[in-house]
């Protein structure tokens, strides 16, 4: 049976909102792929090179600053810093949207996490 989720917002670090619910149906619409795939001995696709993201985030945003972590080892979960001119003024959750755009569609397929920082240069 699934999790019940509070029926409030989440609120993020820059004001933003999402809903819980929302955050675990986009997590759960990808995680049932992966595991099946995994379980069978199947290639899960999902796994990506930090050079890769690195390479991708600075063809999108040529001024980029970028800092890539594999947080486990396993080319499923990174943490990101992103320093660039382009977010200078502009709003937090924008700035995300930003460094997703320049990443194709690879979010949640190749890419299952990606923990950003995103910043103007000082």
């Amino acid at each position: 049976m699934p999790m019940a989720f509070p029926r409030k917002d989440l609120t993020l670090p820059d004001g933003g909102t999402i809903s819980a619910e929302a955050l675990r149906a986009a997590h759960e619409r990808f995680l049932p792929l992966w595991t099946d795939a995994a379980c069978e001995g199947r290639p899960t696709g999902m796994a990506m090179a930090a050079n890769e993201i690195e390479a991708l985030i600075k063809a999108a945003l040529p001024d980029a600053q970028v800092t890539v972590e594999d947080l486990a080892g396993d080319g499923d979960h990174y943490a990101a810093k992103v320093v660039s001119a382009t977010f200078r003024g502009v709003p937090r959750v924008k700035q995300h949207q930003i460094v997703y755009a320049a990443l194709r569609g690879r979010m949640g397929g190749e890419l299952h996490a990606l923990a950003l920082q995103t910043s103007a240069p000082e």
